[in-house]
């Protein structure tokens, strides 16, 4: 693993990050983003194909899912990761999101989670993605 000098692991570390999102071409976009950053990248595209893969050996270390899905929503999703791995972080991409959605999604989701608004820079996210990471241990909301 990689570390930031003084021996703690680095936030920029690569990590295996499991992408959902119906839309093809999005999400090879963001995939083609984030293996630039260095990081392992499986992709879903909704979010029932996105369980049948965490139901099995699969580790991921951050789940990043479009909120408007058919099928699934992401929000959704991530209720359902939680009852299974309730420490993984996601981050939720959505064109919606205002103050309200995030303030309606603090009384949904649990544990360590983002929403940001597409169209995402890719260095802000690459960024959300390190932040989210280095906070192992928390159980608090980001958002």
């Amino acid at each position: 693993m990689e570390t930031d000098g003084t021996g703690r692991a680095s936030p920029w570390a690569p990590k295996r990050l499991l992408i959902v999102d119906d839309d093809d071409d999005f999400r090879e976009v963001l995939s083609d983003i984030l293996r630039a950053g260095g990081h392992a990248v499986v992709a879903a595209d909704s979010g029932a194909a996105a369980l049948g893969l965490l139901g099995g050996p699969l580790a991921v270390d951050l789940l990043i899912t479009d909120l408007s899905m058919p099928g699934m929503d992401g929000v959704s999703l991530i209720q359902r990761v939680q009852q299974q791995r309730r420490q993984l972080p996601a981050i939720l991409l959505t064109g919606l999101a205002d103050e309200g959605v995030a303030a309606t999604l603090q009384n949904v989701l649990v544990g360590r989670y983002a929403v940001l608004r597409k169209p995402v820079e890719a260095r802000s996210l690459l960024e959300r993605i390190a932040e989210m990471l280095a906070l192992e241990g928390s159980a608090s909301g980001q958002h």
